[in-house]
């Protein structure tokens, strides 16, 4: 399956016609999202910007990737296939690094209704119209692709981009009882990126990322931005949120949760 592909302002467009309408919505929500993270974090736009309206994993990946990696792609299809098909069910948007270029995926409201929620329904108050749940997931990734160059912790990478949504939706996105699981999960991810489709795995993940991110937004002001100002690296960020609480890199991970559940529910 070929997509269409438009140049827009700052950044590309793949989209099927069926999904017209849908997709201008996205571009909407994506330059929207571009505008806040700067505005929020000082993060510039990614140099090379592609919105794939995305209706099938394997056209997503080779859609708007450059021919050296599409050539790789093919070769390594057998490592990663089953894997990535697996994710495709549970998945409303993707961000891929190709070098300089980054790569928004998105799918349109209808494969949206069709996709397995039971993830975000234990994470997210639920949105019913898909047509909004799909301009979140673009504000979601638009920020991934604005922090890809930083290699922020994964905890960090994504709660920053879910309290993003949380700023421009202007609404509190994720469900308030989750706090109450701080604490509950001995799960540390030490990554990047989380690449599991585990809900053992990836609910304790996105609500450690949400509430630690939003209580180092909330009691530290402008100490966020800071650290995404420059390249710094997982370890240098880590000790430097552990020292702006008085705890070391060591006790960072022993201590934050209690710290952060504590906040939230006195």
């Amino acid at each position: 399956m070929m997509y269409q592909v438009e140049r827009r302002d700052g950044y590309w467009l793949y989209l099927e016609e069926r999904d017209r309408a849908e997709a201008e919505e996205a571009c909407k929500a994506l330059e929207i999202a571009l505008r806040a993270n700067q505005m929020r974090w000082g993060l510039s736009a990614p140099p090379d910007l592609r919105l794939v309206i995305m209706t099938g994993w394997w056209s997503y990946i080779m859609a708007a990737a450059p021919l050296g990696y599409k050539i790789s792609l093919i070769l390594s299809y057998p490592l990663y296939a089953r894997r990535v098909a697996r994710t495709w069910k549970v998945a409303g948007g993707w961000q891929n690094r190709y070098f300089r270029r980054q790569v928004v995926g998105i799918k349109p409201p209808r494969l949206l209704e069709a996709a397995d929620r039971s993830l975000g329904k234990q994470v997210y108050v639920q949105v019913e119209d898909m047509t909004e749940k799909m301009r979140h997931m673009v504000y979601h990734e638009v920020t991934h692709a604005c922090t890809s160059r930083l290699n922020l912790p994964a905890w960090l990478n994504e709660g920053l981009a879910m309290i993003t949504v949380d700023k421009i939706a202007g609404w509190q996105t994720v469900q308030g009882a989750t706090v109450e699981k701080l604490g509950l999960s001995p799960t540390v991810m030490k990554g990047r990126v989380v690449r599991s489709v585990d809900p053992q795995m990836l609910v304790p993940y996105y609500v450690r990322g949400y509430w630690i991110t939003r209580y180092y937004d909330e009691t530290q002001p402008g100490l966020l931005g800071r650290l995404l100002g420059r390249y710094l690296g997982r370890a240098a960020i880590e000790t430097t949120l552990a020292r702006a609480v008085g705890l070391t890199r060591e006790q960072f991970w022993n201590e934050i949760e209690g710290k952060v559940k504590a906040y939230f529910l006195n």
